[in-house]
């Protein structure tokens, strides 16, 4: 009977074992992978600080489309005024 009991108690023991050999290769798999994942992340904070660094805010950009509306409404008005005053001119001329 205790040779049953102990055959036993050394299967348990062997598939104990097993198993801590199982989850120790799974972590060190899960390691290398939360390893890459870690890598990645700072990868992307890298590129994200990069590109935050070379944008421009909606206000900011805003401001500068309507500065470049000016302008251009500006150079219109007077290519309008220099039209108008050659027109007046070769009027003037003839």
């Amino acid at each position: 009977m205790q040779s049953k009991v102990f055959d036993r108690l050394e299967e348990q023991v062997e598939q104990a074992v097993q198993r801590i050999h199982e989850l120790s290769r799974e972590r060190r798999k899960l390691d290398e992978k939360l390893q890459k994942l870690n890598a990645r992340n700072k990868d992307l904070a890298l590129e994200v600080k990069a590109l935050s660094k070379n944008s421009i805010s909606r206000s900011e950009f805003e401001e500068r489309k309507k500065l470049l509306e000016e302008r251009v409404s500006d150079l219109l008005r007077r290519f309008e005024e220099l039209d108008q005053g050659g027109e007046t001119a070769a009027a003037e001329a003839t």
